[in-house]
């Protein structure tokens, strides 16, 4: 059955005859040219012409279920997995995200599902995972600011001399 959304049944915007109502319905979603069906959708659905609407939340939990079903197809970790990885670790997202070089919140997005990883982001991932001790080594690479082992070098100034007159 539904979680309740706060919202209460109202005439169909499409049809103008039917009440849109809570409703579990199969739904497809389209991840990356591949159809899935959540099977239990929780959804506002109208009782006569059968257009569907989102309450609060239920396409983000719509996005994340189907993000669930094909990160297997596609074999890459779930979210759950790098979670437990990091986590092992003891890293923070922000910190994963230093080292993979992926923009922030992205690690986030990758963990509650709302974003897939790409095909390389999980192959390093994987890397990572079988090579822990990479994370330390890239970690302390981009603390020195490169990865020649120094900071960069500061640009030297000329010294002026005076010339006689």
């Amino acid at each position: 059955m539904p979680q309740p959304t706060g919202l209460k049944p109202f005439r169909c915007p499409a049809c103008g005859r039917g009440m849109v109502v809570e409703a579990c319905v199969p739904y497809d979603v389209t991840i990356r040219d591949r159809v899935y069906t959540v099977p239990d959708a929780e959804v506002w659905e109208c009782n006569s012409c059968g257009d569907i609407y989102f309450g609060p939340g239920q396409g983000d939990a719509l996005q994340r279920k189907a993000a669930d079903a094909a990160r297997p197809e596609l074999g890459l970790l779930t979210g759950r997995e790098i979670a437990d990885f990091r986590k092992s670790l003891s890293l923070t997202q922000a910190e994963l995200e230093r080292v993979m070089g992926v923009p922030p919140k992205t690690v986030a997005r990758w963990e509650i599902g709302s974003v897939l990883q790409s095909c390389a982001a999980d192959r390093f991932l994987r890397v990572l995972i079988s090579h822990p001790f990479l994370i330390a080594e890239l970690l302390s690479e981009e603390d020195r600011g490169d990865e020649s082992g120094g900071a960069p070098p500061k640009p030297q100034r000329r010294a002026r001399t005076a010339k006689a007159v």
